[in-house]
């Protein structure tokens, strides 16, 4: 039998309907407001998840609107934006319904212990697909993810497929696909897990997908630039040193 979503009865106690946030966020230390030094401000609502490079949170701008501003760490070596900046450059110039949209970049006018003060803000979506296996996982008490079911899984192969095809035209290269760099575009979603033997499957109705997060990417070369290569210390599942 099929077992509704925890994220129907979660969700209603999450500001503002998210319900994917890491564990063990200390809200009671966020910043209250992440301020440019060009005027931006964004109100901070949570996390969307952290890493070794970055922090990513939830925040609304003046206007209300969902966003996600990505917080530099501190470190070295020190963490390159350049590449990313230029991919989310030529998506503004042309955009595609299944690449993150780029809202502004910068840095703040204080900046918080432990990053370097630099800010990249996207549009706000909703949890990855690493994120819904997870809590399918603890739906369904297994040691192991539940799977998407086929029919899930050719239409969000599609979108990944069509995304990758659109930065193939603007001489992108991702270089960081991964289940946590997909997400969907509803921060509401449901699902409902149908259990089997073999492996459970998760089943969903509306699964507009993105892809996100530059921080890895970069540009084609072209024939007569000399390459330039960066050298990345890779922790497992893909997180850089």
């Amino acid at each position: 039998m099929p077992v509704e979503s925890l994220t129907t009865k979660q969700q209603i106690n999450q500001s503002p309907g998210y319900a994917y946030e890491p564990p063990n966020v200390d809200k009671a230390n966020l910043p209250n407001v992440l301020e440019l030094v060009t005027g931006e401000k964004f109100v901070v609502r949570g996390v969307f998840g952290k890493g070794g490079s970055c922090t990513v949170f939830r925040v609304k701008d003046e206007n209300g609107t969902q966003c996600a501003a990505k917080l530099i760490a501190e470190r070295i070596p020190e963490y390159p934006t350049y590449y990313e900046l230029l991919a989310h450059e030529k998506i503004i110039k042309s955009p595609h319904t299944n690449l993150i949209s780029f809202v502004v970049n910068g840095m703040l006018t204080d900046s918080l212990p432990g990053f370097n003060g630099e800010i990249i803000v996207t549009e706000g979506l909703g949890p990855s697909l690493r994120n819904v296996m997870r809590r399918a996982r603890l739906d369904t008490n297994r040691a192991y993810y539940p799977s998407f079911c086929t029919d899930n899984i050719k239409r969000i192969g599609s979108q990944i497929a069509k995304a990758m095809a659109h930065l193939e035209t603007l001489k992108i290269f991702h270089l960081d696909l991964k289940a946590g760099n997909v997400v969907f575009v509803k921060p509401d979603i449901r699902y409902t897990i149908e259990h089997n033997d073999i492996q459970p499957t998760i089943q969903m109705g509306d699964i507009g997908i993105k892809v996100i997060d530059f921080g890895c990417s970069a540009s084609h070369w072209e024939h007569w630039e000399n390459k330039k290569w960066r050298e990345y210390n890779l922790l497992p599942y893909g997180r850089q040193k």
